[in-house]
Order: structure tokens, then C-alpha cells, then sequence
């Protein structure tokens, strides 16, 4: 609304007037079309930015109070469709089952659920087996590890691939899963 023109906002020396109910009033000169706006107590909005304006009778401080309004309200309802659950690769397996079932319930909920599953190799660090030449491996079972913990959750999310962020010290294994909808 911050680039519509009001009243004596509007420049052309003629409108094409519409009334209320959408009937053509017809081409008139701006000054009239504004003289009958003030008689009904109203506004006088242009529409269009033609050649030959459109515009037509609003109460303009109504329209900008209910578009706030509505706004507002739309703002209040909006919710996150995504939630996040971080898995640490030596997680006990009573904590994992307690994971697993709030990322059922998410995904029951209708939610997307972002894992994160990371492992810390702390003082020894990753460079280590990076040396050694074991990275490839370890990587490859932690890889293993979070699929076999995704594939539990396939009858009700799908997931496409799997990203990877590591450092010196951390791997990381980012997957969505996505509910599936009922049918």
C-alpha cells in the first residue's frame, strides 16, 4: 500500500471512475471525482497507472487497519515446520531409543526433523587416523551408523542424502527426514 496514491496524491488531470458494486461511473476529471469522494465521506484511490487512471471510493484508514490486522494475525499463526535433533555417536542406547521416539512423534506431528549426528575425537584428534590412513573407514562407520538409525524411521519420513562438515577435532553428519503424509 505504500505506493498507492490517494486523494490529492493522484496527478492526472482524468480518472475512469468504478463505483462499489464494480459499475463504470465513466471518465472524469480528477477534481470531480474527488469532490464525490468528500460527499461520501471516503477516499479516492487510484487502482491502476494507466494512461487513464482507474480509481475508486474506500474508506483508505479501514483497508490500512485491516491489512495490519491481518498481517498480525497471520504473523501470530505462523509455526516452524522443522525441528532439530542433535545424536552424538556414542550415545547410550536407552538414550537413543528416548531420541528416536520424539523423532517419531515430530515426524507424527507433521514436522521435518533436521539429525545431526557428530562425533568428537577430542584430544585425539581426527588427524590422526587421517595418517594413518584409517579416516576412510571411521568415517564410513559413523556414514553406516546414522543410516542404520535413519532406516528405522522409513515407514513414516524419507530422506535424500547425507551432508558431512568435520574439523580437526569433529565429523558431522547432517540429514532431513521428511514426514511422509497419510493417506
Amino acid at each position: 500500500m505504500n505506493d498507492t496514491k490517494i486523494n490529492d496524491q493522484i496527478i492526472a488531470k482524468y480518472v475512469l471512475l468504478v463505483l462499489g458494486d464494480g459499475t463504470q461511473y465513466g471518465k472524469i476529471t480528477t477534481q470531480e471525482a474527488l469532490s464525490m469522494a468528500s460527499e461520501k465521506d471516503l477516499d479516492l484511490m487510484q487502482v491502476t497507472n494507466n494512461d487513464l487512471p482507474i480509481c475508486k471510493f474506500v474508506d483508505y484508514g479501514k483497508m490500512k487497519y485491516e491489512k495490519s490486522k491481518k498481517e498480525k494475525h497471520s504473523k501470530h499463526n505462523r509455526h516452524h515446520t522443522s525441528k532439530g535433533m542433535r545424536i552424538k555417536s556414542n550415545i547410550a542406547q536407552h538414550d537413543l531409543d528416548t531420541k528416536s521416539n520424539q523423532i517419531r512423534d515430530f515426524l507424527g506431528k507433521g514436522f521435518d526433523v533436521k539429525v545431526s549426528y557428530t562425533k568428537d575425537f577430542g584430544i585425539r584428534r581426527l588427524d590422526v587416523y587421517t595418517k594413518n590412513g584409517q579416516i576412510k573407514s571411521v568415517l564410513d562407520d559413523l556414514e553406516k551408523k546414522l543410516k542404520d538409525i535413519l532406516n528405522t524411521f522409513s515407514d513414516v519420513a524419507k530422506w535424500d542424502n547425507i551432508s558431512r562438515a568435520q574439523n580437526n577435532k569433529k565429523v558431522s553428519f547432517f540429514v532431513i527426514l521428511r514426514h511422509i503424509p497419510k493417506k
